[in-house]
């Protein structure tokens, strides 16, 4: 087959890309010997194609392909519900997981991608996407200090010790290489949930929003556009802002951002510093 008959097989929308190539390939031509035999050539034109395709999926279409692998609505979802701090400091009495920031498909979606990246989510222990203990200790002081948050009364400093000691043991496994304690981190720590420092979401808050994997993959995309300093993008349909305060919008926009980043299967940088205390002295927090 000639090359003029590989051209009309590829899409349109390659055709910026395959320019681009072939121009390359006539510059080169000046200064090297060109190998014209016909399996030579054959091999030649396949890599071409595989060239063509990666660089129309980053630069024409402008969209991760893995992503779009994950709204297929056939495809199974591996990640399961475990523990958030809603759950563990409601005061309700019920095992409910809670008002999710961050919506339970949206989640799984995350973890499907990191999966088609062969990326162990043990790698994201000291991001913001799994933050470090002092670091989610640090928040929770903060939730507890504010108006309308429970009193700490001696049951639930009982709970709050449980809980920093579960994040912890959790957070050792991971850094071992514990990927199954990394996702249930995902889960738990503080900026997953909102109102468990009140201690009751009314039942709109707790009530699903119509996510599905769709709008997740969607919001996803936004995600990997995020400048770093910038706000949370505007219409997220699979994150939910309600009662957000700047403190934590400014957390959230940079969680969201590593996200993001993680559909690209790019290095994630530590999360910034917050409080003095140590990790291995959370579990002694009162």
């Amino acid at each position: 087959m000639n090359r003029h008959a590989d051209k009309e097989e590829l899409n349109k929308g390659l055709s910026a890309a395959s320019t681009s190539l072939q121009g390359q390939r006539r510059d080169k031509s000046t200064f090297q010997f060109v190998d014209n035999r016909p399996a030579v050539q054959a091999q030649r034109r396949r890599q071409e194609m595989v060239n063509i395709g990666h660089h129309t999926l980053q630069m024409v279409k402008g969209r991760n392909a893995f992503l779009e692998n994950s709204r297929d609505p056939k495809r199974v979802f591996k990640h399961t519900r475990s523990l958030t701090t809603y759950g563990k400091f409601n005061s309700s009495g019920k095992n409910r997981q809670g008002p999710h920031r961050l919506a339970h498909v949206t989640t799984s979606v995350v973890v499907d991608v990191a999966a088609q990246h062969k990326r162990k989510l043990s790698s994201l222990v000291g991001t913001k996407i799994i933050l470090r203990p002092r670091i989610n200790n640090a928040i929770l002081r903060r939730g507890f200090a504010q108006k309308g948050a429970q009193a700490m009364t001696p049951a639930l400093r009982k709970k709050k010790i449980e809980y920093l000691r579960r994040y912890s043991m959790l957070y050792e496994k991971a850094k071992k290489g514990d990927d199954k304690a990394a996702e249930q981190l995902i889960e738990l720590q503080a900026l997953q949930t909102y109102k468990w420092a009140e201690g009751f979401a009314t039942d709109t808050e707790m009530a699903t929003k119509g996510e599905n994997r769709g709008a997740a993959v969607d919001d996803l995309e936004k995600a990997r556009n995020l400048k770093k300093g910038a706000k949370l993008p505007k219409g997220l349909r699979t994150f939910d802002k309600t009662r957000m305060k700047p403190y934590e919008a400014k957390l959230q926009a940079g969680r969201f951002r590593q996200f993001g980043m993680l559909m690209d299967d790019e290095a994630l940088s530590d999360a910034e510093s917050i409080g003095s205390e140590s990790d291995s002295d959370v579990d002694m927090d009162e």
